[in-house]
């Protein structure tokens, strides 16, 4: 390892140096730029998420370089690596300088008055590294740090070959689709961008395990190393947490909403907790059912649904819901919107009518 980072010291201090650049331009805009900066925008192109200035004009870059810089170091541990198709290699230095570059020129024209469509940008965006990904993916030979990453490809090298063929073919036709979503509204382009990206992943996957079904009945053996079956076994404990910790957050949870000094408090698990003043509600009102509309930011769950919707009716609103309940009580308070429920449509109801005496 140490022999390739000396050998490539050059490019590893520019990729970085590249990466950290948004920093200086920040400084040079810094009387310019407001305090607080847009950073997150939902599914109907709206704002909805915030950052102070030091942190998109220092920390954003700074953590897209030690990003950058995990890439360097993790690359070589794979002595394969070493010999990797320079254009393939070529991507791990010039990726993180253009997602930088991208991200704050973006930010930074945003809080600068510049309006962008985010149905455009995104899918432009999308579109492009899937069209540089899908080009690169052929070229790579095979290794356990880059490309396509599964037993059936890393243990036998015509599978690995053939599936990187196959997904770069299906990478960069997944990009120009990407590209054409942009002329899309917003509630069509967003599913579709997720859905052609999940295509892209699970088609190669398939394509890959079929390949060793294949060799497998022809008595072709993936032989893997003891101390790659040791690895194995030693990366199963972390994943067997994660997914255990997954498990336990999609399926508990609770929502309270009391009346506290005139004020409503919704507080709530895996999610930050909301006052809304009494004063300040014009309307409360029932309904039996409600058409949620797309979450643009939050938390889901198979019990939960939490955060900023957007629907036709509200366009951006607050919603605090359990999935198992249709049943929905819609606060207004002035030009903003919130949407709250209980377990069970006859909680909802004496929710509502408490709500409504207060």
């Amino acid at each position: 390892m140490n022999v390739w980072l000396k050998s490539n010291w050059k490019k590893i201090l520019i990729s970085c140096l590249l990466t950290l650049s948004p920093v200086l331009v920040g400084l040079l805009l810094w009387n310019k730029l407001p305090d607080t900066m847009n950073i997150h925008w939902g599914a109907d192109g709206a704002a909805d998420g915030t950052g102070s200035k030091a942190f998109v004009v220092f920390l954003l870059p700074v953590i897209l370089t030690a990003f950058d810089l995990l890439c360097f170091f993790v690359t070589p541990l794979d002595k394969r690596n070493r010999k990797q198709n320079p254009k393939a290699m070529g991507i791990i230095f010039w990726i993180m300088p253009m997602l930088s570059w991208a991200v704050s020129s973006f930010i930074y024209s945003v809080s600068l008055g510049k309006t962008w469509s985010v149905e455009l940008v995104l899918p432009l965006l999308f579109g492009a590294l899937f069209l540089i990904i899908g080009n690169m993916m052929p070229k790579v030979t095979q290794n356990k740090t880059m490309g396509i990453k599964l037993f059936w490809t890393i243990y036998n090298e015509e599978n690995w070959n053939k599936t990187h063929r196959l997904a770069g073919k299906l990478w960069v036709a997944g990009g120009f689709a990407c590209l054409l979503t942009a002329f899309l509204p917003g509630k069509v382009m967003f599913p579709l961008v997720l859905v052609i990206t999940f295509a892209m992943i699970i088609v190669p996957t398939l394509y890959s395990y079929s390949i060793y079904k294949a060799h497998k009945k022809a008595g072709i053996a993936y032989e893997i190393p003891a101390k790659d079956k040791k690895a194995l076994w030693i990366a199963l404990i972390p994943i067997l947490a994660i997914l255990i910790f997954v498990g336990v957050l999609l399926c508990t949870g609770d929502i309270a909403v009391t009346c506290e000094n005139d004020a409503i408090c919704i507080t709530a698990d895996y999610h930050e907790d909301l006052t809304v003043p009494m004063d300040t509600v014009t309307e409360i009102t029932y309904r039996e059912s409600l058409d949620k509309g797309m979450r643009v930011m939050g938390f889901g769950s198979p019990r939960l649904s939490m955060g900023t919707f957007q629907n036709d009716e509200f366009g951006n609103y607050t919603l605090y819901s359990y999935t198992g309940c249709d049943g929905a009580i819609v606060i207004k308070s002035g030009d903003k919107v919130l949407v709250v429920n209980a377990k069970t449509p006859e909680e909802t109801k004496a929710l509502y009518e408490m709500l409504k005496e207060r």
